[in-house]
């Protein structure tokens, strides 16, 4: 594993915490080692969070979300081994941070695993930087339900949709997506065809955005392989009702369509239309104007709002402020410095 020496070492290679390319520096230079490196870098970044989330770090940046909280957590990494150490020991100086963010720290090994390895990043760290998750500090979670929980039998494939723009799809139409993808899941006939691809899960990323230039990208780890298209839709007032279930048909088999050549397998089985849901209401029908995004909204953004079904304002604000110069900044830091 990268040793505690190592991890500090890589975080000051970029240079001043401030400067624009920071992130970037640091996944160039981290992507250029062993794999195990990259993992052991996610791995020591996990752990230094984790132990400064305390309710007494927790109270020393005042009334910030957990979000928010994280975020300055970063900012106390990217600062260097001296200033963590001292924030470890005395909670009291987080405050001197709370007015920055560093949620791009989180993205590092991920990107530089991907630039270095060409696979979809799967690793998981041995503990969690979410606010909350240092229960030797915090204190156990709330127990759970004295009920047990039913058991979940995951998919094999998943879907991750998104759009935007003033004419986007209808809620009609995500609930007709997601539903052909329920039934490919179930479909036994599909389930022998993914059977050879050596991969246990597919997972469908879509993007519908008139002001995004066609991509198509497909990402093989070893437990998924990601398929990640984002493209203009088109109108989608233009649609009639009764052709929207065939639409979303071929949406699905489209999709896996690039799973099938990225992993060289047979013929896709029958994809049939799902019948339309009957106690969905008229203005599910209407077209859905969707969140809005700053023209240009960097590809970094995109992937994330699809990665995570949104983006925050703080996510947005955050990325600005590493990246001044990037279009949008202005607009975003004008609006998000002053909490409005």
């Amino acid at each position: 594993m990268l040793s505690e020496n190592e991890f500090w070492r890589l975080v000051a290679t970029p240079g001043r915490r401030a400067d624009d390319g920071y992130f970037d520096r640091l996944t160039a230079a981290l992507a250029e080692r062993p794999e195990a490196d990259i993992t052991g870098f996610a791995d020591r970044l996990a752990a230094a969070l984790w132990a400064l989330d305390t309710p007494a770090h927790f109270a020393a940046v005042g009334s910030v979300g957990d979000d928010s909280f994280l975020y300055i957590r970063c900012v106390v990494v990217t600062a260097g081994r001296k200033a963590y150490e001292r924030v470890l020991g005395k909670p009291a100086a987080l405050r001197g941070y709370a007015g920055d963010e560093a949620e791009l720290l989180l993205t590092v090994a991920e990107r530089a695993y991907e630039q270095a390895t060409g696979l979809l990043w799967e690793h998981e760290t041995p503990v969690s930087y979410e606010t909350g998750s240092n229960t030797a500090a915090w204190g156990e979670p709330a127990p759970e339900s004295e009920h047990d929980p039913v058991a979940v039998t995951p998919s094999w494939l998943e879907l991750e949709f998104g759009s935007s723009g003033p004419d986007g799809p209808p809620h009609a139409y995500v609930v007709l997506l997601h539903a052909v993808v329920d039934a490919v899941a179930a479909d036994d006939a599909w389930r022998q065809w993914w059977e050879p691809a050596g991969v246990p899960v597919c997972e469908l990323s879509l993007l519908l955005d008139p002001d995004s230039a066609p991509e198509a990208t497909v990402k093989r780890g070893r437990k998924r392989i990601r398929v990640q298209v984002a493209r203009d839709p088109g109108p989608f007032s233009a649609i009639a009702r009764d052709a929207l279930p065939a639409r979303a048909a071929g949406e699905i088999r489209d999709l896996l369509g690039l799973a099938r050549e990225r992993l060289g397998l047979g013929p896709m089985p029958p994809l049939e239309s799902p019948p339309m849901p009957a106690d969905l209401p008229a203005e599910s029908f209407e077209p859905d104007p969707g969140p809005v995004f700053v023209p240009g909204l960097p590809d970094e953004l995109l992937q994330a709002a699809m990665r995570d079904g949104g983006l925050s304002p703080d996510q947005v604000v955050a990325y600005f402020r590493a990246h001044p110069d990037a279009d949008g900044a202005d607009i975003w830091l004008g609006i998000g410095l002053d909490g409005r």
